[in-house]
């Protein structure tokens, strides 16, 4: 393995370029002549944002729904028979989507390098200090 000046679980940072990693390891090196720009900013690194709102505000409906019925249940019914199980799916489905949306809304820093491509990755856990006066004169930092 290389030693990085910047590191974290997806991306290294040398002397001679970004090296995208998984598990540790390098699998895709960015030199920094191929690099035509690289951008910090705020954002989300998410890549299936809108489908994790559908999937996060279906579920929120569908708990608001099953809560819905309970309340008419207990406003209406006399001598019927209630399971837990009709409590804890809504409650679980509400927290889940509520969760998802959370993290489908949840903006943090990030670094957009294009490349021929454009890459985003999260720089929460690095120095952005540093980290931006060095890509400055290593590479064609944006802001």
């Amino acid at each position: 393995m290389a030693n990085y000046l910047f590191q974290n679980r997806d991306f290294g940072i040398t002397e001679l370029g970004i090296y995208l990693l998984r598990n540790g390891y390098n699998y895709k090196t960015l030199p920094f002549s191929d690099i035509s720009s690289v951008e910090i900013t705020r954002g989300n690194v998410l890549k299936n944002r809108m489908l994790l709102i559908i999937i996060g505000s279906g579920m929120l409906l569908f708990a608001c729904y099953h809560f819905f019925r309970i309340y008419i249940f207990f406003n209406t019914a006399v001598g019927e028979s209630f399971n837990v199980e009709e409590i804890l799916i809504p409650f679980s489905l509400l927290t889940l989507g509520t969760y998802i949306l959370y993290a489908s809304f949840k903006q943090e820093l990030i670094l957009k390098v294009c490349a021929g491509q454009q890459f985003k990755f999260s720089i929460k856990d690095l120095d952005t200090v540093e980290l931006t006066s060095y890509l400055k004169q290593k590479a064609k930092l944006v802001n």
